[in-house]
């Protein structure tokens, strides 16, 4: 480059720097760099601040481990400062702070016998713990009400019991009466009949599909006995005669040994 050259572009450089456009950036540029500095500083003092920054955490109510009849209670806890992290039985809570203070409040729903509640809290290099245990016991309502519970599931117990020994002694009455009446007595001759045939035998009944054999043990043996065939197999006719009380002639079409008809 020679001097000429040269001169331009000293000339060009120093109009760039007195530009207003050129000036304006600049500052925005200084400005910026100055801001980001700043918020980097106010950040690493304030960890270090509160990394420094003793942690105090207590349980102020109630006071002590206590004994309760209720199923719930209300557990106040202080902690300085307020916006350390805090947790609860290894578990991150968030607390809500009275009035913007440091005191916030847990409410508890207590199990009958020991509830213990760890409240924590660390910000690595200092740390603080206070735990509580809160023992429920039966109120007196609470024994009153479980004997209540129990004499009834005792009553409903016997009741239940009773009546099972109110069915047994119901069957086997229906079973003894069942045994000592007629129709009982056809069925432990005849176990291959049911019961409602043992009872319509015993009530001299005819009904459509009783057996040839039920009507034998109803009146005997036929008179007469006549078989035919028309070419689509044997049928029968019984007949007892002479007959004054109902039918007198029955008939098996398809000869399976069961009443199909009868006049």
């Amino acid at each position: 480059m020679n001097k000429e050259e040269k001169k331009e572009g000293n000339k060009t450089w120093e109009w760039i720097k007195k530009h207003p456009i050129v000036t304006s950036c600049l500052g925005c540029i200084g400005l910026i760099v100055i801001v980001v500095v700043g918020v980097l500083i106010i950040a690493s003092i304030g960890a270090a601040v509160d990394k420094n920054t003793p942690i105090s955490l207590d349980i102020i109510e109630p006071i002590g481990d206590v004994t309760v009849e209720t199923d719930q209670i209300v557990v106040k806890v202080k902690l300085e400062p307020s916006y350390a992290l805090v947790e609860l039985n290894g578990q991150l809570i968030f607390p809500d702070f009275e009035n913007g203070g440091n005191v916030f409040v847990k409410t508890f729903k207590l199990d009958m016998g020991e509830n213990k509640y760890v409240f924590t809290s660390n910000n690595s290099v200092h740390s603080d713990e206070a735990s509580i245990v809160i023992t429920r016991v039966k109120s007196a309502e609470d024994i009153e009400a479980e004997r209540i519970k129990e004499e009834e599931e005792l009553k409903k117990k016997e009741e239940e019991e009773q009546k099972k020994i109110e069915m047994v002694e119901k069957l086997q009455k229906e079973e003894e009466e069942w045994n000592n009446s007629y129709a009982g007595q056809i069925c432990a001759e005849r176990t291959d009949w049911q019961k409602y045939e043992c009872e319509y035998l015993a009530d001299n009944m005819i009904w459509i599909g009783m057996s040839y054999d039920m009507l034998v043990y109803e009146r005997g043996y036929p008179t007469h006995t006549t078989p035919s065939d028309y070419g689509y197999g044997i049928q029968y006719q019984w007949c007892w005669m002479p007959w004054n009380n109902g039918p007198s002639c029955f008939y098996d079409d398809d000869n399976d040994g069961l009443i199909d008809s009868y006049n």
